[in-house]
């Protein structure tokens, strides 16, 4: 058997987690410069384009509704137009989720306002959450945000943060051409980096634990999420990757190959 030799609980605190709280509380004193101006043109920029995307789609179904409201989009769709419903919510009601109109929009590409309800959705989700309000919740009157940070808010050790969660700022490609991680500004000299990990923790535990199977997982550069899942269930992980990878439409198309996967 291996000897390993475990730090103690003490020399953890004193080495990682005291260092790791001064970094932290120092992040949340220095805060984040804010580009309020760009705030509100990106924001009169939104409010124009869903203005505009409301006319259109009310125009193309001849009647006005409220758009933001699940169960009225989800009956013009499923039961006005009569839409076949791709996808189900958890509680086994019709989606009217992203997946769910991109589908429909791909199956029914005669309706083109299908993708203009999508694209409103995607816009007034990002408007609602990062824009809005965004100077008025949570800008200071130093011109910065200040969120908080904690090492201890996730199961997993991940740090988080709230007021307002910096970690979950949508990429610049989710919604374009509205970057909102472009309205916060590096202080002069310095960039904005991001980086991330793949599979960061699966690979630590696996150079600790040298279990064979997640080392050849990994050698062969495989999903390992994927790969556990088709070990557990006994299926081959080429076609189980195939079907993930395959794209919507092709999975909206190909029943068969839904009703033998979805229950993974």
């Amino acid at each position: 058997p291996r000897k390993v030799k475990v730090p103690s609980i003490a020399s953890e605190l004193i080495n990682v987690k005291s260092k790791a709280v001064q970094f932290v509380v120092n992040m949340e004193v220095e805060g984040l410069v804010f580009d309020i101006e760009k705030n509100r043109a990106m924001a009169a920029e939104m409010e124009a384009e869903l203005n505009q995307l409301e006319g259109e789609i009310f125009e193309a179904i001849g009647r006005k509704i409220n758009l933001a409201s699940g169960p009225e989009v989800a009956k013009l769709l499923y039961v006005t137009y009569g839409l076949d419903c791709p996808k189900k919510t958890k509680g086994g009601e019709e989606s009217v989720d992203d997946d769910a109109l991109e589908m429909l929009s791909e199956k029914y590409p005669q309706h083109k306002w299908l993708a203009l309800i999508n694209r409103r959705k995607n816009v007034s989700s990002v408007y609602n959450s990062y824009v809005r309000s965004y100077v008025q919740d949570w800008v200071k009157r130093d011109g910065k945000v200040h969120p908080e940070y904690n090492l201890h808010g996730t199961g997993s050790h991940r740090i988080s943060s709230n007021n307002p969660n910096m970690l979950a700022l949508p990429r610049p490609d989710s919604c374009p051409p509205y970057d909102v991680r472009s309205q916060f500004i590096a202080p002069w000299g310095y960039v904005f980096v991001t980086f991330d990990f793949s599979s960061c923790e699966v690979k630590v535990l696996a150079a600790r634990c040298r279990d064979p199977e997640m080392l050849k997982a990994i050698r062969e550069g495989k999903d390992f999420h994927t790969y556990t899942a088709s070990l557990i269930n006994g299926l081959n992980y080429d076609e189980m990757h195939h079907v993930l990878e395959s794209t919507k439409a092709q999975l909206a198309e190909s029943l068969s190959l839904q009703k033998t996967f979805k229950r993974y």
